[in-house]
C-alpha cells in the first residue's frame, strides 16, 4: 500500500505526494487517497491509477468515500427519488464542475435555499438563496470551530492549519465586494425612491437618506477590517508555513 499512485486533480496526476501514511478508517488505502477520495464522485477508485485487480476492487469498497458530505455521499442524496435520466445527467455533470473546481479544497459544504434547492456560484438566484448563503457562512464558522476542537480529529498536519488560515484570508479578500454590493444596491433603491425607512422602528427617524448614509460608512469601516483581519491571517499563515510533522 503505497501513495504513488493517489492523483489529486480532477483530469490528471499531480507530482506531489499526498501526507502519508495508512488511513486510520480503513485498511485498503492510504490517508492521502481517503482526502482526496472523498472529493470524487467516483471516491477513492477514481483516484487511483493501480492496475492490481484485487486492490481495484477493495478501494472500491473503501468505506471513506461514503462518509456524510462526500461527493458520493452529495450525490447519493442529490439523486434520490429522481427517476428523469435528463435531470439525473444534470444533477451528476452539476457536482462533477463543483467538485473539480473545488479539487483540493476539502469536503464540499452545500447550500439549498428554503426549498431545499441547491445554490451555485452561477444561479439561479434569489433572494432566499442569497439568504441561505449567508446563513451558509455561519453554519461553516461553526463547523470549523467543531472541527478544531482538542480531540475531535479535525487537526492532524500543520498542512491543515496553514490551509485553513489560507482559505480564510481568500474568503475575506472576496467580503468587501458582497457588503459593497449591497450598499450599491440599497443606494440604487433609496435614488429611485422604492424605499423607505419606516419612522415607527427605523434609527433615522424615517430619513431614509441618513439611514443610506449610515450604511455606505459602516460597509467602508467593515470592509477595512476585513481587509485588516486577512493581513493578521495571512502573517499567521506565514508562521505555520514553515511547520511540519515530525515522522515516527
Amino acid at each position: 500500500m503505497t501513495d504513488e499512485h493517489a492523483y489529486a486533480e480532477p483530469f490528471g496526476p499531480i507530482y506531489g505526494r499526498p501526507e502519508p501514511g495508512p488511513c486510520p478508517e480503513c485498511s485498503c488505502c492510504t490517508r492521502g487517497l481517503c482526502e482526496i477520495g472523498k472529493l470524487n464522485l467516483l471516491g477513492c477508485l477514481g483516484r487511483t491509477a493501480t492496475t492490481d485487480p484485487a486492490l481495484r476492487d477493495a478501494i472500491a469498497e473503501c468505506p471513506c468515500d461514503r462518509v456524510p458530505g462526500s461527493a458520493r455521499s452529495v450525490l447519493a442524496d442529490r439523486l434520490e427519488g429522481v427517476t428523469d435520466p435528463n435531470e439525473r445527467s444534470r444533477i451528476v455533470t452539476e457536482l462533477a464542475d463543483t467538485y473539480m473546481r473545488n479539487q483540493g479544497r476539502g469536503l464540499m459544504i452545500e447550500i439549498t435555499d428554503n426549498e431545499g434547492r441547491p445554490v451555485g456560484v452561477n444561479g439561479p438566484h434569489s433572494s432566499e438563496g442569497t439568504r441561505a448563503i449567508a446563513a451558509g457562512i455561519d453554519r461553516a464558522v461553526r463547523m470549523l470551530n467543531y472541527a478544531t476542537m482538542p480531540g475531535n480529529g479535525g487537526l492532524v498536519y500543520p498542512s491543515t492549519v496553514y490551509s485553513v488560515y489560507g482559505e480564510l484570508v481568500d474568503a475575506l479578500g472576496k467580503l468587501p465586494q458582497a457588503l459593497n454590493q449591497m450598499a450599491d444596491w440599497i443606494g440604487e433603491q433609496v435614488d429611485a425612491g422604492a424605499i423607505r425607512e419606516n419612522p415607527d422602528y427605523g434609527k433615522h427617524g424615517g430619513n431614509v437618506q441618513a439611514a443610506h448614509a449610515t450604511l455606505v460608512e459602516a460597509t467602508a469601516a467593515a470592509c477595512a477590517k476585513a481587509d485588516e483581519l486577512a493581513k493578521v491571517l495571512g502573517r499567521a499563515r506565514s508562521a505555520v508555513g514553515g511547520l511540519e510533522a515530525v515522522e515516527d
